[in-house]
């Protein structure tokens, strides 16, 4: 993981600091040695000339080493002694205003709202600055360069990340449910198919037209697949107008929330390892190790493109191309395989002509 201090000045650049957590977790290699990979692959990227130097390591299962968290002040200490900068009045007048909002209950402004907010308090034309101020103190979210979230303010970022690994809990081991969730639960687990009675259990109160922006802002992320009526997959694009303050649609629209990442089924033998086959297409990732996401994204995106029948495991999915052939992605260790096979109604050899617009996908 990686903890990052940014100034709101265009002169400051921000900085990365490496913290290794679980480092009792790291199975079949070394907790250094991961974290020495992960600070090469960053060197290598646009992030490299704000690597600080060093970096820290600890396990979550014993007992916390106060020298470790002593050190990490320390070097966050270190780092903003050289980027401190004056900061308005008005503008802390800002935060306290939004923070007040948040507490009210309400937690998702449009831009237009928050520029609103920010003209009362500051001076004309600081409307941009202070939002982006706010972004980078952690009061608000806001993402202008992401599309459908550039007219989106979402004003307490714990509630936003709470209300999302709640969804996302419901697939680990340790996680029990009521007895009269126990059917929906094994949907989610075996099929990724989450129902409206767990977002409920999950989300509580929460009412329903904030449940369902919440649901469209984890779509738009590559986080979640949805699908509308008639088992029809719902698009990014169409997340994206339905995000706009003037279109709401009705959550009947929605009829199938898929979340990949909590499957917890393996691939069965017999999909695995095919008869009849092409040869399969690797990626291998130079830091050795599958990033964070990647797949779930890849997976979602093939659920957009191959809608008509969806198979999802823990590593790997299956997609129905046509009716001979199976497009198959498994997850490695260090990269992803992807392989064209017959279908299970098929013996015959997959068609070629399927793989060139399979792979454009990827």
């Amino acid at each position: 993981s990686s903890s990052s201090s940014s100034s709101s000045s265009s002169s400051s650049s921000p900085s990365i600091v490496l913290i290794g957590t679980h480092t009792d977790k790291t199975l079949g290699t070394n907790a250094k040695q991961y974290l020495d990979r992960t600070r090469k692959a960053l060197q290598e990227s646009r992030c490299g000339q704000y690597l600080a130097k060093g970096h820290f390591l600890f396990s979550n299962s014993s007992v916390l080493d106060q020298s470790i968290m002593d050190g990490i002040k320390t070097s966050i200490i270190d780092i903003v002694k050289t980027k401190s900068y004056k900061i308005p009045l008005k503008w802390m007048r800002c935060v306290r205003r939004v923070q007040s909002i948040s507490k009210s209950g309400r937690h998702l402004l449009s831009l237009e709202e928050m520029k609103g907010i920010v003209k009362d308090v500051c001076e004309e034309g600081e409307e941009e600055l202070v939002i982006k101020f706010l972004h980078d103190c952690h009061v608000i979210l806001y993402f202008s360069r992401v599309t459908s979230f550039e007219n989106i303010v979402i004003t307490d970022p714990k509630w936003f990340i709470e209300k999302f690994c709640a969804v996302f809990s419901l697939g680990h081991p340790s996680i029990t449910v009521p007895t009269h969730l126990s059917h929906d639960h094994h949907l989610l687990l075996s099929q990724g198919s989450l129902t409206q009675n767990l977002l409920d259990h999950v989300w509580g109160t929460l009412p329903k037209s904030t449940q369902q922006e919440l649901i469209l802002l984890m779509h738009q992320l590559e986080l979640i697949g949805l699908r509308g009526t008639g088992s029809r997959p719902i698009s990014p694009w169409e997340s994206e107008q339905s995000l706009s303050p003037h279109n709401s649609p009705p959550p009947s629209t929605i009829t199938s929330i898929i979340i990949p990442d909590v499957v917890q089924e393996c691939l069965p033998n017999d999909i695995a390892e095919p008869p009849v086959s092409l040869e399969p297409l690797y990626f291998r990732y130079s830091t050795g190790y599958v990033p964070c996401g990647i797949i779930s994204r890849l997976v979602i995106r093939c659920m957009q493109s191959y809608p008509e029948c969806t198979m999802l495991y823990s590593n790997g999915s299956c997609y129905t191309i046509d009716s001979t052939t199976v497009l198959l992605i498994q997850t490695l260790s260090d990269g992803t395989k992807i392989t064209l096979q017959p279908s299970h109604h098929s013996t015959s050899q997959p068609s070629p002509s399927s793989s060139s617009s399979s792979y454009s996908l990827l």
